[in-house]
């Protein structure tokens, strides 16, 4: 409606749909996505283990030497933590582990349906 002729409507060569799509283009492959994504769970597995490392290093170091139990649970909730990331690592590495079988636990719980007769 009042535009003037510098600023009209008709898009120029590097403008409209075409130039977003071309723009956009690398970001659809599914290799990006997939390299970002797994370059993001390195790091953020990277800095988890970091995390608890120092937290374990900074506890070897306190000055009071007496035992605690808190201290034993953070501890055990840092070593349950690189537990953590070593399994994750290891199942980024073979991507057959760990198997998706599901396991049994018991027999009253796995066939609770098919033998609630028996009972």
């Amino acid at each position: 409606m009042f535009q003037s002729p510098a600023l009209s409507a008709t898009p120029g060569p590097l403008a409209g749909p075409h130039a977003v799509r071309a723009a956009a283009a690398p970001l659809r492959r599914p290799l990006f996505f997939e390299t970002a994504t797994r370059l993001a769970d390195a790091g953020l597995a990277a800095g988890i283990l970091l995390f608890a490392l120092a937290t374990l290093r900074l506890q070897s170091r306190r000055r009071r030497k007496l035992p605690d139990v808190t201290l034993n649970y953070w501890r055990l909730g840092m070593a349950s933590l690189i537990a953590c990331v070593l399994v994750w690592i290891a199942a980024q590495l073979w991507p057959g582990w760990p198997p998706a079988t599901p396991i049994r636990c018991c027999w009253a719980c796995c066939s609770w349906p098919a033998s609630r007769s028996a009972w």
